[in-house]
């Protein structure tokens, strides 16, 4: 008996055992184990430190009972490529016919025990699956074929470049930089492009805006709004300025154009024409000026040393007053004074060099080169360039002008016929 019980107690503890850890599993299969409402999140990383270090992630959720498919891209000159630097991200919720198709990739793959691997050397891809029924950290995921992995990735691109058709805000590529670019209006008509003045954020936040802004000319134009490049080099000038958009162009092939420049903005169209004046048809200019000079104690130096002391409160706030009228300034206040929201150090840094290079602008010996039809627009109160400098452009190139009295700097903004007389120009000088 005593014999018998030693036996039957090896038994027991081989049984407990075996039900302990026999049973657990080390892979887990989608589509049988994994069931497909059982997922939460998907993951697809890659990501490289070589120079210059790459980043790309697609991610696949559930909330609600709604399906997602969200990607990221980060760009810049160090590693770790951290959220700072996402240059291109976007969500969009998918059909089921969409998200069926995803899990059709991902069905038969397995998931196991994660195991970290970023310090390799490898550049992935990493991909990861969450679902409900994980066991602790049962989530790196392995496709089940080379094919459906392929086929993934070429899923996400194919739906990243929908999107990037779809958006308002587009994106040029030049050599290590990119600038961002509005397209709308009449694909037919004839292109005009626009080049915004100085901004402490990009104006690309505000497309929507900006669309419904210049309704009146996008009837009839092809219009084309061109950001600054993302991050300014040091020593950045005008004309380097006028040079990356005139790259930007030509990736777009934009060859002939109409040119229209708000503020500093009309100091690159009229760099850029006096550079390239073979694809600039006409010019138009719009609180602006061709040479900067005595800056000391003026608004653009005030602006200056708020933005070197990271002031960002004081800085949009005398902006606005400076730009724009008083009655104007307090009925837009709150907007104006949010503008500024989310700002980040290279937005700063950026608005800083612009500064810099509008600091040394000087182009007006050289205006009488330009030999388009050219129409130059003012403001009486302009607080910040002074109508005397619209009215030496006007002077030197013997050309239209019209001034807005009782109008400050952001006229652009205020005047209800300003785009009627721009439109007049363009008709005029087609």
């Amino acid at each position: 008996m005593k014999k018998g019980r030693v036996i039957m107690s090896v038994l027991l503890c081989a049984s407990m055992v075996l039900g302990l850890f026999g049973c657990t599993k080390k892979e887990y299969t989608v589509g049988s184990d994994v069931k497909e409402e059982e997922i939460t999140e998907f993951y697809w990383t890659e990501s490289t430190s070589t120079f210059p270090p790459y980043f790309q992630r697609y991610r696949l959720y559930t909330e609600e009972g709604k399906h997602f498919f969200y990607h990221e891209k980060r760009e810049g000159e160090a590693f770790p490529l951290t959220e700072k630097y996402i240059t291109v991200s976007g969500t969009r919720e998918l059909t089921e016919e969409e998200w069926q198709t995803f899990f059709e990739l991902l069905k038969d793959g397995t998931v196991k025990k994660r195991q970290e691997s970023t310090e390799s050397g490898n550049s992935g891809p990493w991909t990861y699956l969450y679902w409900k029924g994980d066991k602790g950290d049962i989530q790196e995921f392995s496709f089940s074929s080379y094919e459906k992995a392929k086929a993934f990735e070429e899923a996400c691109i194919a739906f990243v470049k929908e999107e990037e058709e779809e958006s308002l805000v587009k994106k040029a590529d030049l050599e290590g930089s990119t600038m961002e670019y509005i397209r709308f209006g009449n694909k037919e008509g004839e292109k005009l492009v626009i080049l915004p003045g100085l901004s402490l954020k990009s104006v690309m936040g505000s497309a929507e805006g900006i669309v419904q802004a210049y309704s009146l000319l996008a009837e009839d134009y092809d219009i084309y709004l061109f950001d600054h490049v993302k991050e300014e080099p040091v020593n950045y000038t005008i004309e380097d300025m006028a040079v990356d958009t005139k790259t930007a162009m030509e990736i777009l092939g934009l060859d002939h154009v109409h040119l229209m420049g708000v503020s500093m903005g009309g100091m690159v169209a009229q760099t850029l024409t006096l550079l390239y004046p073979e694809c600039v048809d006409s010019l138009i200019l719009c609180s602006t000026t061709s040479r900067v000079f005595n800056t000391e104690n003026s608004v653009i130096e005030k602006w200056k040393q708020l933005a070197e002391e990271r002031d960002l409160s004081a800085l949009v706030e005398s902006f606005g007053e400076k730009v724009y009228t008083p009655s104007f300034y307090e009925t837009y206040k709150d907007i104006i004074l949010h503008s500024g929201d989310g700002a980040e150090e290279t937005d700063f840094r950026n608005f800083l060099r612009s500064i810099e290079a509008i600091e040394k602008f000087d182009v007006y010996e050289e205006l009488e080169m330009i030999t388009c039809p050219v129409f130059v627009l003012g403001a009486g109160e302009d607080q910040v360039v002074g109508v005397q400098a619209s009215r030496d452009i006007a002077e030197k190139l013997g050309c239209e002008i019209y001034v807005y009295e009782g109008y400050g700097h952001g006229v652009y903004d205020e005047a209800p016929d300003y785009l009627s007389r721009i439109q007049s120009f363009l008709k005029e000088n087609r």
